[in-house]
Parts: C-alpha cells; structure tokens; sequence
C-alpha cells in the first residue's frame, strides 16, 4: 500500500529488497543530511536542530526510542547545538 501511495509521485521514492526498506538518495529532502552537510559557511542548517529531531515519536517502540535518543545526541555533538528547552 505505501507504494501505491508514493506512485503519484511519478519517481522511486523508496529502494525495496526482501531484507531492507531506505529512501532512495537524491528523491526526498532530509533534514538530518541537510544538517550532516553542513559548513562554517552555510550555518542555517543548524537552526534545524533547534528543537528535538523527530519529538512527535517519542514513545512508540522502547528500542526506536534507544535509538533516537541516540541519533538526538550524535548529531548535537557532531554540531556543538544542544536544543532550546
């Protein structure tokens, strides 16, 4: 069904194997490769980190929430932002 619901998109949006399911590069804009991208002279990206990288999901699988606490703290320490509270 999710592919049926990207068709409109008229592109392969998602790279699908029996094993693995990942968007496919260069078909979608995400922020956190906006934010890994990022240079002393394109700093605006950063302002991406201002709140909590994907704060809505918090709570749903304790082992997505392990691993997004930790994906919170690699990209805050790779970019020296911590997040306004």
């Amino acid at each position: 069904m999710l592919l049926r619901a990207l068709a409109p998109a008229k592109t392969e949006i998602l790279h699908v194997t029996r094993d693995h399911l990942s968007l496919t590069p260069g078909a979608t804009w995400v922020d956190t490769d906006e934010i890994t991208r990022t240079t002393t002279s394109k700093q605006a990206a950063l302002s991406l980190l201002d709140g909590e990288l994907l704060e809505d999901l918090d709570g749903i699988d304790p082992a997505f929430d392990m691993w997004l606490t930790a994906e919170r703290e690699r990209l805050r320490i790779a970019h020296g932002v911590w997040p306004k509270r």
